[in-house]
């Protein structure tokens, strides 16, 4: 969005940040991670590719459904903030 600065009129553009998405199973899965620990031994299936990959998951093993069948995945620093559909 544009707007004008009246007293130069110089276009500046207002900073816009785009919120990360989290399904609803993503958002379980953190709160059981950070609650107790036997959950970080079990196994991550996600199956809405559109979630953004959380911190969290860092070093884990994820299981990301394709629409076919389950990839196994091993999330590091770099796949953190993507989309779990570009793992799959």
């Amino acid at each position: 969005m544009l707007y004008v600065d009246n007293a130069s009129n110089n276009f500046n553009k207002l900073n816009k940040t785009k919120l990360q998405y989290y399904s609803l199973q993503v958002w379980r899965l953190m709160y059981l991670i950070n609650s107790n620990k036997v959950y970080n031994t079990l196994s991550k299936k996600i199956h809405n590719r559109s979630t953004t990959i959380p911190i969290m998951f860092m070093n884990f093993e994820v299981f990301v459904y394709s629409g076919v069948k389950w990839l196994s995945r091993i999330v590091t620093k770099w796949s953190v903030g993507l989309k779990f559909g570009i793992l799959s």
